[in-house]
C-alpha cells in the first residue's frame, strides 16, 4: 500500500452510500498514513432524572461536585454498564467519535442567585464544560454541553456541576446524560 494512494489501492471504493452495514462488516480507517481495521459498533446510553428535589451541596466555588440526584438508566446498548450515575464503556475501542451530552434544569435551594456550569467527565478528567448559567431562587435555569469523543474500553463517563460565583446549594430538577 505504501506505493499507491489510498483510493487507488482500494480501486476507487472509498465512499459507502448511506446504509446500515450488515453484521460482520468492518471499517478501514486511514489515520496518520496508516490503515486500521475496526468493527461497526452502535453505542447508545441515557440516564436521566425528572422532577427531582434532591439538593446538591456546593462546598466551594470552582470545585466540581457530583449531583445528588439518582439518575435512572434508560435505553442502553450492551456496550455500557451503569452504576452510581456513571456509564462505563465496555465495547471495543472506537474508530469513530461518539457524542457525549449532559444537561440539567436547576434552581437554588436558598434565596439569592449564583452562576453554575455543567461539565462532562471521562475517567475523572473534565473534557467539556458549558457556558455559565445564572441560577436564581425564583425560577428554573437550563444549561447543557456536548462534546465528541473516541471511546476506549474502560472509559467512565459522568457529569458534574460547579458554582462559578456564590456558595448556594443547587436543586437539579431534571437532568440527562446521553451518549451516542
Amino acid at each position: 500500500m505504501a506505493n499507491k494512494p489510498f483510493d487507488e489501492y482500494f480501486d476507487g471504493k472509498t465512499d459507502l452510500v448511506g446504509q446500515q452495514g450488515p453484521t460482520g462488516d468492518d471499517f478501514l480507517v486511514l489515520r496518520g498514513g496508516s490503515v486500521f481495521k475496526g468493527n461497526q459498533v452502535y453505542n447508545k446510553a441515557i440516564a436521566y432524572a425528572a422532577d427531582d428535589t434532591d439538593v446538591t451541596t456546593i462546598n466551594t466555588v470552582d470545585v466540581w461536585e457530583q449531583v445528588a440526584n439518582t439518575l435512572v438508566q434508560g435505553v442502553t446498548t450492551p456496550t455500557f454498564t451503569y452504576a452510581t450515575n456513571q456509564f462505563t464503556y465496555i465495547g471495543p475501542n472506537q474508530i469513530v467519535q461518539t457524542s457525549l451530552k449532559a444537561s440539567m434544569s436547576c434552581k437554588l435551594n436558598a434565596v439569592g442567585d449564583a452562576a453554575y456550569d455543567i461539565g462532562i467527565f471521562v475517567n475523572d478528567l473534565l473534557i467539556a464544560n458549558a457556558m455559565t448559567v445564572n441560577v436564581a431562587d425564583t425560577g428554573i435555569s437550563y444549561v447543557g454541553c456536548e462534546v465528541q469523543r473516541l471511546l476506549v474500553t474502560g472509559d467512565v463517563i459522568d457529569f458534574r456541576v460547579r458554582s462559578r460565583a456564590g456558595i448556594i446549594d443547587l436543586i437539579v430538577q431534571n437532568a440527562q446524560l446521553v451518549i451516542g
